[in-house]
């Protein structure tokens, strides 16, 4: 610093000091109003985000997530990454789980933080039904079989699921021979041979299929029928 008048001139000198101060980070999404949707139970593709901080490192921040709705998305279904080309934010579901929820992410440098929400929308998808059949059954010849088995469908009231079941080989055990019963989970199945008729090397594949408004399921069961030595009949002529 100089000071001047018309014969001399003084002047001085002092140091300034800028302490460092911690700026806080910047969560921000490239969108003004950032969604994400899926398909029930499929994980979705990935938000771009980013994080601006002129005193730390990506490294040096740590990203946190909070599902807004846990019965949706638990919060270890939101995974997320941040490097030096920015950070990036994918949701799985919950298993047929469907709606529409908020998802928030913090970042924090360790003494400021920022956050940022995000709409995350899961779209319903129409589940098969599911059958619970035993792989196989055997019978002798001539006797009947009946078999339990049940039925599930987490979209649709079971009790208006179409129930079929056919037969692969109709010599021995004919359409018309199968009887389905049961209305709710727990069904049963009726097989009556054909009179004389058995398996010589292959089962007969008996298929049960359930139908809901959008589609069918199949389950198959191998059934032997087992021949036996019928008693000599004699006809008096």
């Amino acid at each position: 610093i100089e000071v001047s008048d018309a014969t001399s001139t003084r002047s001085t000198s002092m140091e300034l000091s800028v302490r460092a101060v911690n700026d806080p980070p910047l969560l921000s999404f490239e969108s003004t109003n950032p969604s994400l949707a899926t398909a029930e139970d499929i994980t979705s593709g990935a938000l771009p985000f980013t994080v601006i901080d002129v005193d730390n490192t990506p490294d040096e921040i740590i990203v946190t997530s909070v599902s807004g709705d846990t019965s949706l998305v638990a919060h270890a279904g939101i995974s997320h990454t941040l490097d030096v080309n920015g950070g990036l934010v994918a949701v799985t579901p919950l298993l047929n789980a469907n709606g529409a929820t908020q998802i928030s992410l913090t970042a924090d440098d360790g003494e400021f933080t920022s956050s940022g929400v995000f709409t995350f929308i899961v779209n319903a998808v129409d589940d098969p039904p599911t059958i619970s059949l035993a792989a196989a059954a055997t019978t002798d010849e001539d006797v009947d079989k009946t078999v339990a088995f049940t039925v599930a469908d987490v979209d649709t009231d079971v009790s208006t699921l179409q129930i079929d079941a056919s037969s692969s080989n109709e010599t021995v055990l004919p359409f018309g021979n199968i009887t389905l019963s049961g209305d709710d989970e727990n069904r049963t199945m009726l097989m009556s041979p054909a009179l004389n008729q058995f398996t010589d090397t292959e089962p007969v594949t008996v298929t049960v299929t359930a139908t809901d408004a959008t589609g069918g399921v199949s389950s198959e069961l191998a059934l032997t029928v087992t021949s036996v030595n019928d008693t000599p009949v004699i006809t008096v002529v």
